[in-house]
């Protein structure tokens, strides 16, 4: 699916691409980003359609994604150059967890919908009107529980400004907001070179190089 990756002055807008790549026997799915820029500072906003085709699956048949984390914390918008900080990534997280809790809703509707049905008229009335009261009160916790999100592409630490590698600074960043929102991800860092198993049930049957 095509995402935004910045403009320029002579380019104008220019795009690059997420992938969902399944692992047929299983049905089992990870999702990759290419470089990627935020919604929230696009003309057209495109990853906000990769994140309402991922939700559906989350976390039964999608439990892993790879997105780019360019920078740390406190770049400035004007110095993103088509990338993402832990700010930026973090609000598109919450974007994906915002259509992950609108499909559970939707399922939770649907489901009572169908139970209301199955019931006879009066007992149907007074279980519709305890499930709306029930609906305005409640919201949903830790919408992207079971989800891992490996951090990539992170810049080098040319001006030598942390004492630790910066992916395991950037992750920690990132780690700290998702856990501030209460989004219930698990954050983690992709380096070069490691192999990722991803299981599907208990099995380790997918395997990604990095």
């Amino acid at each position: 699916m095509p995402v935004w990756h910045g403009q320029n002055d002579t380019l104008g807008d220019y795009e690059s691409s997420a992938f969902f790549i399944r692992h047929d026997p299983t049905g089992q799915e990870f999702l990759f980003f290419g470089d990627v820029s935020p919604d929230s500072l696009s003309s057209k906003p495109q990853t906000i359609s990769v994140w309402r085709a991922a939700a559906p699956k989350i976390p039964s048949t999608l439990s892993t994604i790879f997105i780019e984390c360019s920078w740390p914390s406190g770049r400035s918008d004007e110095q993103l150059y088509g990338h993402l900080s832990p700010e930026h990534l973090v609000d598109e997280l919450t974007a994906l967890a915002a259509a992950t809790a609108a499909k559970s809703s939707h399922e939770s509707t649907a489901s009572y919908v169908a139970a209301a049905s199955a019931a006879d008229k009066p007992k149907r009335k007074k279980r519709r009107r305890r499930n709306r009261s029930v609906d305005a009160d409640s919201k949903p916790s830790e919408p992207l529980a079971g989800l891992r999100i490996y951090v990539i592409h992170c810049k080098e630490d040319l001006e030598r400004e942390f004492t630790r590698p910066i992916y395991h600074v950037i992750r920690d960043q990132v780690e700290s907001l998702v856990r501030a929102k209460g989004l219930g991800a698990e954050v983690l860092s992709a380096e070069q070179g490691m192999t990722i198993s991803m299981f599907c049930g208990h099995l380790s049957s997918l395997r990604a190089l990095y």
